[in-house]
């Protein structure tokens, strides 16, 4: 093996480690965006849950009201 093939196999083997340098960093970043996205989700989750039970508390507060009757106002000096 000459020079030539001595430094090109040292560059391979540099690029081959940056690669995996690389690879190692990629993957780290999505393992980091997927529990960002989980998040968000849960958060989605929640604030949907939120929203449901507020329609449903003024559904009941609509229903309850409805049923409500108003009763003319009598004064003390009408009796």
């Amino acid at each position: 093996m000459d020079e030539k093939e001595k430094q090109l196999a040292l560059l391979r083997a540099e690029i081959q480690k940056h690669q995996l340098k690389v690879q190692e960093q990629l993957l780290k970043t999505q393992e980091k965006a997927n529990e960002s996205l989980a998040k968000i989700h849960q958060s989605i989750l929640d604030t949907q849950k939120i929203a449901e039970q507020l329609v449903n508390q003024q559904q009941e507060t609509k229903k309850q009201s409805s049923h409500l009757r108003l009763v003319p106002n009598q004064s003390v000096n009408e009796k």
